[in-house]
């Protein structure tokens, strides 16, 4: 529990932070975050983006600094596939996928760490978490901010806090009014719980000997995320935030990154597009660990029997599959240019497609995996957007045929405009980084002489605290040395337990060049001149 309390208001100054933040997901739970990122960083703070490594190109392509987190994405995401959520399969457990998955963990954890405090990579600059914005799969995220004092925000695409509302996604539980109140509420309980058994011995060994901190009990472990503050990145207009949600949890809007080049259009996809009626869009993402020449052979049966043509990701077509002529394949294609050319989509239901195919009004068939896959296509059913989800592990014929038949449906139509509308009046990534912001505690973290950078140093001689470039401009004139300075916390996340805290670098910019003109330099030497003046004299 954070042991203080945010700011409430917007008006007060928020200084420049060093965020890290730390994401685990496939492609498709990336690429929306990189543009929160961005507008993070477009307001003056320093982001490092910490993902894994798959995504590197990604980050940096976006002008984002890239920190590489443990994981294969592919992997946990086959794991997920073959367990179709979090708990484990007989399968799982016999081929070794359960041992395969905790290692995985254990990487992500060490490398959430280092990824708080390790220098560039590429550079070598210096860096030094003044904040920590994290999804839950990436673990280690409040670990790290109870080790270094600092605030922690989740973010994600999906509800992680206990509600009467819906279940817990991973609890493979459907969003349906006819679900008790109180079951819906304990699956969140009963997720958390099952996950802490299953990684407390790695979470324990990963405080213990990677940070320095106790272990934590389990009644410790599922009480320890109550008060961190939540973002959830989906629109309002069509989850509203539940009334049992405190002030700490937000609903924004969803995250949309659109490619800042031109995407090259291949000419046989052109042509295909406009030769006929707006064709489907069908594929499943970055998903893997199903049968691809099963779904394919499905989808051209539906297509047959519904005379519709469709646009379909290439990563269903094996290389040896001959393919009809009312199917193109389509590789790495934007969606957010793609589907403003077909006139329904089938996916897998990721949070990221299902955004991008609403907000083009698109009518929606989804056939989920795994998580909150299910979770969206109970949304977009409830919605009117889409017919019940299908079962992606036993997709027939005549369940596509309908779904599609389905969506062909004008008032489906109409609806989906209407999420449509509502969507483009939402604006995901500003209300998240007003949210980060109101929640942070500015007053722990405001520096006294020059407020620019939040304060991480004390001068308890003093009274001060002070930010890492007025600390370095204080001991440059000999006004204060080494010794005086002690670490500051500006947020507490145990506050009945004392650990040592290492003092932070100083420097904490390229080059070590302090971000001060001569002028504003000498102010703040000065305004250090006005405070000693006033300390009684021993």
């Amino acid at each position: 529990m954070a042991s203080n309390s945010s700011s409430s208001s917007s008006s007060r100054h928020v200084p420049r932070l060093n965020i890290v933040m730390q994401f685990v997901g496939t492609r498709g739970d990336i690429q929306p975050l990189i543009a929160y990122g961005q507008m993070l960083q477009n307001f003056g703070h320093r982001v490092r983006f910490a993902t894994h490594n798959e995504h590197r190109a990604l980050v940096t392509n976006n002008d984002l600094k890239f920190f590489p987190l443990g994981g294969d994405s592919q992997k946990l995401m086959k794991y997920m596939v073959t367990c179709g959520g979090i708990y484990p399969t007989i399968g799982a457990v016999l081929n070794g996928a359960i041992g395969e998955n905790n290692e995985a963990i254990s990487e992500i954890l060490k490398s959430t760490w280092a990824s708080c405090i390790d220098p560039d990579e590429v550079t070598n600059d210096g860096f030094f978490a003044d904040a920590i914005i994290a999804n839950p799969p990436s673990f280690g995220h409040i670990h790290c901010a109870e080790k270094l004092r600092i605030p922690l925000h989740i973010v994600f695409t999906m509800p992680w806090s206990e509600t009467i509302n819906f279940s817990h996604p991973l609890a493979r539980s459907a969003y349906r009014v006819e679900e008790s109140p109180r079951r819906r509420a304990e699956s969140y309980q009963s997720v958390e719980r099952f996950m802490w058994t299953g990684s407390h011995r790695i979470v324990n060994d990963f405080r213990k000997n990677i940070l320095g901190l106790l272990p934590l009990s389990s009644e410790q472990a599922l009480r320890m995320m109550n008060d961190v503050p939540h973002t959830y990145c989906w629109s309002p207009s069509l989850v509203p935030k539940p009334n049992d949600w405190g002030p700490n949890i937000d609903v924004c809007g969803f995250f949309f990154l659109y490619d800042k080049t031109d995407y090259p259009v291949p000419r046989s996809l052109m042509d295909f597009l406009d030769s006929g009626d707006p064709p489907l869009y069908i594929g499943f993402g970055s998903i893997s660990g199903h049968d691809e020449r099963k779904l394919f052979r499905t989808i051209i049966r539906a297509l047959n029997i519904t005379g519709k043509r469709a646009v379909v990701s290439d990563k269903l077509i094996a290389p040896d599959t001959e393919v009809p002529e009312n199917i193109h394949p389509c590789g790495n294609c934007p969606h957010d240019w793609l589907f403003q050319y077909v006139s329904g989509v089938c996916h897998h239901g990721g949070a990221g497609t299902t955004a991008t195919g609403l907000r083009a009004g698109l009518p929606t068939i989804i056939v989920p995996f795994f998580g909150d896959q299910y979770f969206w296509s109970d949304i977009v059913e409830k919605a009117g957007a889409g017919p019940p989800a299908l079962s992606a592990r036993s997709l027939h014929t005549r369940h596509l045929v309908d779904a599609i038949n389905f969506i062909s449906d004008a008032n489906v139509k109409a609806r989906a405009q209407e999420i449509s509308r509502k969507m483009r009046d939402e604006h995901g990534c500003e209300a998240a980084m007003r949210s980060f912001h109101q929640q942070l505690p500015l007053d722990a973290m405001q520096s006294d002489l020059e407020e620019t950078y939040p304060a991480c140093y004390r001068i308890p001689k003093y009274g001060l605290k002070v930010s890492w470039p007025v600390a370095q401009i204080l001991l440059g004139v000999e006004s204060v040395f080494l010794d005086d300075l002690l670490p500051c916390a500006t947020c507490e996340w145990n506050p009945a337990k004392s650990f040592n805290l290492s003092i932070p670098p100083l420097y904490r910019t390229p080059d070590r060049v302090l971000p001060y003109t001569e002028d504003q330099r000498k102010k703040i030497i000065a305004a250090f001149s006005d405070v000693i003046n006033k300390v009684p004299q021993k």
